[in-house]
């Protein structure tokens, strides 16, 4: 297991921690939003696309308002154990964070923290704006970025391991944050 920092489910940004893939991380993340939805929350952001055989498409986000999809991989850029990252697609891919920066949701999906944001790139901006306008984060995390992302969210993140009950966990304290300000 992971140190555990952040175990206040009151935090607005969290992540669902993975080894390896992430597959089953990132269909968790997927029936969380349909779940969410169904108890009427709104929720916005980029998520990878998967497979048929429910992998993740590490090259390709969907936007999860609408039907837009984004290439942030260079054409062939993905290796077993690396990909290209192309920042121009990712860059395009930002306008979706940047709406829902305008409309905030109830809960906003980051598809990752991922190798460019522990760089300061990104998506990094983004993150930080939503966090500080008080959005709720949710992101996917590999395990190997964990410390960037303890610096990011000076220790206060949420950091998820127990699947799609923690993450339902999680969204419901923040709905009831958010129910508490209003």
């Amino acid at each position: 297991m992971f140190e555990r920092k952040g175990k206040n489910m009151a935090t607005p940004i969290a992540a669902l921690i993975y080894r390896g893939e992430g597959d089953d991380e990132l269909r968790t993340l997927w029936q969380a939003v349909g779940q969410l939805r169904d108890r009427g929350f709104s929720i916005k952001g980029l998520l990878n696309k998967t497979d048929a055989q429910g992998g993740k498409m590490r090259d390709r986000v969907c936007s999860l308002t609408d039907s837009r999809e984004y290439a942030i991989m260079y054409d062939g850029g993905c290796t077993e154990d690396t990909c290209k990252l192309d920042p121009r697609g990712l860059a395009a891919s930002s306008e979706v964070i940047r709406e829902a920066l305008q409309s905030p949701p109830d809960i906003l999906v980051f598809n990752k923290f991922g190798h460019a944001e522990s760089e300061g790139s990104g998506l990094i901006d983004e993150y930080a704006q939503a966090v500080a306008a008080g959005i709720p984060v949710i992101s996917l995390l590999q395990d190997k970025y964990l410390p960037q992302w303890r610096e990011f969210t000076d220790g206060m993140g949420t950091e998820l391991e127990n699947g799609l009950q923690g993450v339902l966990d999680w969204a419901q304290a923040q709905k009831g944050r958010q129910d508490a300000a209003e």
